[in-house]
């Protein structure tokens, strides 16, 4: 076999994760840096064939025969950032104590971190941290760990990130901070953590957009009254001038709707009392 026939022999081997396989094409000095049309090398694939925390030979074995560690996927994610995207925290260990940077990150700027907040993976997220990982370093788009853990719902990373001193209110490009993203998906109890870490609950994106109108465009009810009750600006307007009231009766919400109404006649009955 040649030895492009013996790389590719490797890479399917890893991936299977097929030990003596793999120890037997290693000891016949075959390239471990062979790559796919998908740029996967032989212990990238073993880190993707892994079904779970228990499949981690093919990956040491690897390490051992001094793969690249820093290798790249089709995506530029490094090896770290893969395994954080696969939930492999054995294999991530690994590759940390292989030396692989803890905020390697690939052009889009995806770091482990922030790939295990998204995937909700709090013993990955931990060993991070733990290694010192940067809680706020941002993505191209300048999102940061958090904002992922908040995209995904994934309220005990978000603790462990904030824990972390994670900047609770740091915005993305279109000024979205992690407060916006979880008021969108209506996770009450996610709005809730950011406001006691000190969110901003007025906060607007680029777009005029509060948390508050996030979750009434929606019509999440319960959302809007853990904003409201954090003194939310019921009044608050987008750049096209749209209050969260008018937005909430579009979703026929009438829940939704009677809480802010609720709130916008309040107000209004507090502005009318300190102007008299």
């Amino acid at each position: 076999m040649s030895k492009t026939g013996n790389g590719l022999a490797l890479i399917k081997a890893a991936r299977a994760q097929d030990i003596p396989q793999v120890r037997a094409l290693i000891e016949a000095k075959t390239d471990i840096e062979t790559r796919t049309t998908k740029r996967h090398t032989p212990l990238l694939a073993a880190i993707y064939g892994a079904r779970d925390e228990s499949q981690t030979e093919c990956v040491r074995i690897l390490i051992d025969a001094k793969a690249d560690v820093h290798a790249t996927d089709e995506w530029d994610h490094p090896a770290i950032v893969v395994a954080a995207k696969c939930r492999h925290t054995a294999c991530g260990r690994m590759l940390l104590d292989a030396k692989a940077h803890v905020d390697d990150a690939g052009e889009d700027r995806m770091t482990a971190l922030m790939a295990a907040g998204l995937e909700g993976d709090t013993k990955f997220t931990r060993m991070l941290l733990d290694a010192k990982a940067d809680v706020n370093a941002r993505t191209e788009n300048h999102d940061i760990a958090l904002n992922m853990a908040a995209t995904g719902g994934n309220l005990e990373c978000a603790k462990m990130l904030l824990d972390a001193k994670a900047d609770v209110n740091a915005a993305d490009e279109g000024g979205g901070a992690a407060i916006h993203i979880a008021a969108d998906h209506g996770r009450g109890d996610f709005v809730q953590l950011l406001l006691d870490a000190k969110a901003d609950v007025n906060a607007a994106d680029r777009s005029g957009y509060t948390a508050l109108i996030f979750a009434a465009r929606k019509g999440h009810t319960a959302c809007a009254q853990v904003l409201l009750n954090a003194k939310a600006d019921v009044t608050a307007v987008t750049a096209r001038d749209y209050t969260a009231l008018m937005l909430a009766s579009c979703t026929q919400r009438t829940d939704c709707v009677h809480v802010l109404l609720t709130a916008l006649l309040a107000h209004a009955a507090s502005v009318n009392q300190s102007q008299s």
